[in-house]
């Protein structure tokens, strides 16, 4: 029990001691490098993908990859979820991520690709081909549940809107 408060007293992300100018700062700043390092893990994740070398002598860093790119997108998701409770979206991602078009063409972009995969796959069975269909489908159920997570936060922002 006392390890536990020392060590959560003295941790970096701690505002316990901040005042709110502080805590504000530090709140953004948290909130720059949460983006950073959501970018950067994308990045680092395509690159198994792009040196095809790696990939096709062995499958442990596509999966370790996709495995990253998974984690990656379930903390992109949860931010969404806990910000859309309170219509804390960015107002112009929520809208274009809630328009039926846009969840469409992520769909149409996952079919187009996974035609493409299994021709590929079927001509030459490199197994960058199916690694590249997972990355796709996995950034498609992302999007596509930005999508709905998106829509409720546009209920709640406009009703928030209404009660004022």
């Amino acid at each position: 029990m006392m390890m536990k408060s020392v060590f959560e007293e003295q941790d970096l992300l701690n505002d316990s001691k901040l005042d709110e100018m502080q805590k504000a700062y530090a709140y953004k700043l948290a909130f720059r490098c949460f983006k950073a390092l959501y970018w950067t893990n994308v990045a680092f994740t395509f690159i198994p993908m792009v040196f095809q070398s790696m990939t096709n002598k062995s499958s442990f860093y596509a999966l370790t990859s996709m495995l990253l790119f998974i984690v990656t997108n379930i903390i992109y998701l949860v931010f969404g979820a806990k910000a859309s409770e309170f219509g804390a979206l960015n107002p112009p991602f929520a809208q274009n991520m809630a328009k039926p078009g846009t969840i469409a063409s992520f769909l149409i972009m996952f079919m187009a690709y996974m035609t493409f995969a299994v021709v590929r796959f079927n001509q030459t069975g490199e197994p960058v081909v199916i690694y590249f269909g997972i990355y796709i489908a996995i950034m498609t159920a992302t999007h596509i549940a930005l999508g709905v997570i998106a829509k409720r936060n546009n209920q709640i922002a406009e009703e928030a809107e209404e009660e004022e």
